[in-house]
């Protein structure tokens, strides 16, 4: 069984290289957006560039500059 993997900034250029060789290898990967609206543009360029495994990708609305979600996130 693969663990999960956190990668926060889930819509920045090397999160997504990251997430996407990520969930080739078949880890689950969880994820971090500002706002979860920037979800489906990030599965928009996951989908784009043949990710597969998009099942074991989920996402996390945080603000990792406040202590508060931190604790969601892991």
């Amino acid at each position: 069984m693969k663990n999960t993997i956190l990668v926060t900034g889930g819509n920045g250029f090397l999160s997504m290289q990251l997430i996407l060789e990520l969930l080739k290898q078949g880890y689950f990967v969880r994820t971090t957006l500002q706002s979860l609206h920037k979800k489906s543009s990030v599965l928009k360029s996951l989908k784009a560039n043949h990710a597969s495994n998009l099942g074991n990708l989920s996402f996390v609305e945080a603000d990792l500059t406040s202590d508060e979600d931190w604790a969601e996130v892991s």
